[in-house]
């Protein structure tokens, strides 16, 4: 309710014409006050929003190195079962060349066999997922 107001109706009209300048001046500087107040709320949320965005992209980057480095280790291997499956080596025999547990390569292994005399990576890929 403005100082006008208050005045025409009535309500405490000697104290507002009085002091109209003084309360006005308050007023305005409470405004000012949640203006501010509501600015910095603000600005502290595009900070924090920014800060998780950016922190967002750089936990999604090296996931990504992760998950790039074990690709090229499973297409690593995937490619040495490849060759040795061209030699006519058994799983067994593979798993100890690579020393890794059968259970470790037998999914590509058999892939690879399902996919032979082409072995196509592509399509041996397909064939894990």
């Amino acid at each position: 309710m403005s100082v006008d107001e208050c005045i025409s109706q009535g309500i405490l009209s000697d104290f507002f014409r009085n002091r109209r300048r003084e309360i006005e001046k308050v007023a305005a500087l409470d405004f000012t006050f949640e203006r501010r107040e509501k600015l910095i709320a603000r600005d502290n949320y595009e900070d924090g929003r920014n800060a998780g965005i950016e922190e967002g992209k750089r936990e999604g980057i090296e996931e990504g190195k992760r998950e790039g480095i074990e690709e090229g280790i499973k297409g690593e291997r995937m490619e040495l079962i490849i060759k040795k499956v061209k030699k006519g080596m058994k799983l067994e025999e593979i798993a100890d060349i690579l020393e890794k547990p059968k259970e470790d390569i037998k999914d590509i292994y058999e892939a690879v066999m399902r996919n032979a005399p082409d072995y196509d990576i592509d399509k041996i890929i397909q064939d894990l997922k």
